[in-house]
């Protein structure tokens, strides 16, 4: 939900509420995450490089190897729950099942991007229809999807950069190898649009305890650098907040 907010002698500030997963108050400017794959290399790729099925599948289990090694070394340099999430999502993009459902897209015809996307939409629409802790499982799904097109197109795998300033992170959802490198000192909160309280960046950020507010509609409306005024215990997130306001609120929640 979205607020307008009008104290006297103000300015009109926004007030949006979502579903608070780890307590905190804190206080930086937005710093909003897109984490798709290069569409220009996308449009650029020739699947007709693969002269057969047998040839684009092993095209795909290359890709799948270096995407699950890629979590394999995130988990192996971290600890506790972020470990664990890494792990479990290495072993998921080296599915027999998944890789059996990309197998025969291709040997129906489709091409190896296609085939790809049709084979983890099978895995989602299995998953969301179990609910509960499966469905929240999606997010890490598309996350290995648009991985391994990164690498198949031979793009970088997308994901969020290390923050330069401290800053309040904001994204439509964030994905286990995402959220398990972040330093707290910089990243002081994580919004984001979608996802529940047992989702992988809930379980990550209370692992980290940093403030963290999910399922937040018109988080990704936010402008990049707004002041945001966030606050994990009520589900809130105000933007521009006065600064002396929002600054003595987080050292209150502090002591």
């Amino acid at each position: 939900m979205v607020t307008e907010i009008t104290p006297p002698g103000d300015t009109a500030r926004t007030l949006l509420r979502g579903t608070p997963v780890v307590p905190g108050v804190a206080y930086a400017p937005a710093l909003l995450v897109h984490t798709e794959v290069s569409p220009d290399a996308v449009a650029a790729f020739d699947p007709s490089r693969y002269a057969d099925a047998e040839e684009a599948l092993e095209a795909y289990d290359a890709a799948v190897e270096g995407v699950a090694d890629g979590f394999a070394r995130k988990a192996a340099g971290v600890s506790g729950d972020a470990a664990q999430v890494l792990t479990a999502s290495a072993g998921l993009a080296r599915d027999k099942g998944l890789r059996g459902a990309v197998r025969k897209q291709l040997r129906s015809g489709e091409d190896l991007l296609a085939a790809v996307h049709a084979g983890v939409d099978q895995f989602v629409t299995v998953f969301t229809g179990m609910g509960g802790l499966m469905a929240e499982r999606v997010t890490d799904l598309l996350d290995i999807e648009r991985r391994i097109v990164a690498r198949l197109v031979g793009a970088p795998e997308p994901g969020v950069g290390t923050p330069e300033e401290p800053c309040v992170l904001v994204a439509e959802d964030l994905a286990p190898s995402d959220t398990a490198g972040l330093d707290p000192e910089l990243v002081r909160a994580l919004v984001t649009e979608r996802g529940g309280p047992t989702s992988h960046t809930a379980i990550i950020a209370r692992q980290l305890s940093i403030p963290c507010v999910v399922g937040t509609p018109g988080a990704m409306t936010l402008a990049a650098g707004t002041p945001l005024l966030v606050d994990g215990a009520a589900g809130t997130i105000e933007t521009d907040p006065a600064a002396d306001d929002a600054e003595a609120r987080v050292a209150a929640d502090a002591e």
